[in-house]
């Protein structure tokens, strides 16, 4: 007895011991919260280009791995020695050099538009709200009390930007000068930064399969053979989800915009179309975003137009709406199948959840992050199905979740038959 006296007490002690430290701690952070904080930017300013370049690296797996497939395979017919050894460098080249490419394009295709169409718009903003205040009070007219309500908001939104330049602007002038400096300083270093990631990019490509073993060794001298499996199946899981989800829908949002641009091209020479290649690049980048993405780049691109040609952003709305159907009923199923495996309800719910945690990049990855936390939760909800002898339950939720992966499950097969017998171990 007095041994589990002594045990009991002992417990006591250190429960009690655990509680004042862990007291100790949350107020240590709750009043150091600053220095913890600045602490964590300094390092994730150290970490962050590796970080990128990892997530590049991802992202440019599925292109990294077509041309090491097709150079493989030519290596092989020309009967080369060691086939992998010349395929792995020259997928990787191709691959950057694309990816570079395709960003030096859009910089140098869009900046120069970006640029003209925002000096237009100062340079004509004047007379157009000249008209605009014309039409208005034409359509106004014999309704006074409106066209009162119209001349007092303009003299009031005339006051306020005068009343602006004159105190914020001016006498400001010193501190935006210096805060243009430290801008120009912040570009230096985000170019570094980028430089390092693309460097961190091409290590972790010509190392991914060494990286996914170490992994996978490291996990499995850790866990058990019965949560390995289970964890490791998830890993797994998650890379299908994110790399099908994220290479389907930049491969359709790439055809979104050349579309855009194409029927744009044509209208600009039928009846005149200004900003084509503007509006195209927007459009298809935005439509990355699921469920808000052609809202988001639909909207002021509808309104830029407006200030050019109200009729043509009429139609111009109205091609947005068909070609967002067309997206959402026969592209995007066609090119994503059913990556994520939920529903239309689960998608609304993760851009919002995601997108208000991480703004824009968590509406770009919430699906796929809430296809896998529901995957998880179908799992556990299985699991305790079985538990409690639920067994009819538990295998209707099975048949749900195959059919929901069945599509993607196809297209994994048909690419493995696809492309033949399997590259040799490294």
């Amino acid at each position: 007895m007095e041994r589990d006296d002594r045990k009991r007490l002992w417990y006591k002690s250190l429960s009690i011991f655990l509680a004042l430290a862990m007291s100790i701690t949350f107020f240590f952070l709750l009043f150091r919260l600053k220095d913890i904080s600045d602490s964590f930017s300094k390092i994730w300013g150290a970490i962050g280009p590796f970080v990128y370049g990892t997530a590049i690296a991802y992202v440019l797996n599925p292109v990294c791995n077509f041309f090491e497939r097709n150079f493989y395979s030519l290596f092989e017919k020309a009967r080369a020695k060691d086939p992998m050894k010349p395929a792995k460098p020259m997928s990787i080249i191709v691959t950057m050099v694309l990816a570079l490419l395709c960003i030096y394009f859009l910089i140098a295709s869009l900046l120069p538009q970006l640029v003209d169409s925002l000096m237009g718009l100062v340079n004509t903003m004047p007379d157009k709200l000249a008209q605009a205040q014309i039409w208005a009070e034409e359509t106004l007219q014999g309704h006074e009390e409106l066209l009162n309500s119209l001349d007092t908001s303009i003299d009031s939104i005339e006051d306020f930007v005068y009343k602006w330049f004159t105190s914020e602007f001016l006498p400001n002038i010193n501190i935006i000068v210096g805060s243009f400096s430290s801008g120009v300083v912040s570009i230096f270093g985000f170019l570094k930064n980028a430089f390092i990631s693309v460097i961190v990019a091409i290590y972790v490509l010509s190392a991914r399969k060494k990286v996914v073993r170490k992994l996978e060794i490291l996990l499995s001298s850790i866990l058990k053979d019965k949560y390995f499996h289970a964890v490791w199946e998830e890993l797994n899981y998650a890379d299908k989800m994110f790399s099908g989800f994220i290479s389907g829908k930049i491969i359709d949002s790439a055809i979104i915009g050349v579309l855009t641009f194409i029927v744009l091209t044509i209208w600009n020479m039928i009846s005149g179309f200004n900003y084509v290649l503007l509006i195209s690049v927007v459009i298809g980048v935005t439509n990355l975003i699921p469920f808000f993405g052609p809202f988001i780049g639909a909207i002021p691109c509808a309104v830029l137009i407006l200030l050019d040609s109200p009729m043509n952003c009429l139609g111009f709305i109205i091609f947005i709406v068909i070609l967002q159907q067309i997206d959402g009923n026969i592209l995007g199923p066609k090119i994503l199948g059913n990556a994520t495996g939920i529903s239309s309800f689960g998608v609304l719910f993760a851009v919002l959840l995601f997108g208000s945690m991480w703004g824009f990049v968590g509406m770009l990855v919430g699906v796929p992050v809430y296809g896998i936390i529901y995957d998880v939760i179908m799992k556990l909800i299985m699991k305790g199905l079985r538990r409690n002898g639920k067994y009819e339950m538990a295998d209707e939720c099975l048949r749900e979740r195959m059919e929901a992966l069945e599509s993607s499950a196809k297209e994994e097969q048909q690419k493995k038959n696809r492309f033949g017998k399997r590259k040799k171990e490294e």
